[in-house]
């Protein structure tokens, strides 16, 4: 739920109107996405979740510090490693090595 709120507030704070119905449309998807992945990591979670926190952080740094160029880096970086866990198995992250 957590989760959810975060990406909620991002969608918010990009002041996008059509970005917020996007995110509303597609959340119950994404949710689905996220269980899926959080099942796909049960072997290192905390790691993972570790991993994934440190992801956010770094999208609000950016946002806090009012830098477009790092934020929109950061989330890149952040969606990325989310699909290449979904669809390709690997995320990206250093939680991926043998």
């Amino acid at each position: 739920e957590a989760d959810e709120w975060f990406h909620r507030a991002i969608a918010a704070a990009a002041h996008n109107h059509y970005y917020l119905q996007v995110q509303s449309f597609l959340q119950p998807h994404i949710a689905v996405g996220m269980n899926l992945m959080r099942n796909l990591s049960l072997l290192r979670p905390q790691e993972r979740l570790r991993l994934v926190q440190d992801e956010h952080a770094a999208i609000v740094a950016a946002i806090e510090a009012r830098d477009p160029v790092a934020a929109r880096a950061a989330m890149e970086t952040h969606i990325g490693n989310a699909r290449r866990g979904m669809f390709e198995g690997t995320s990206g992250r250093d939680d991926d090595a043998p």
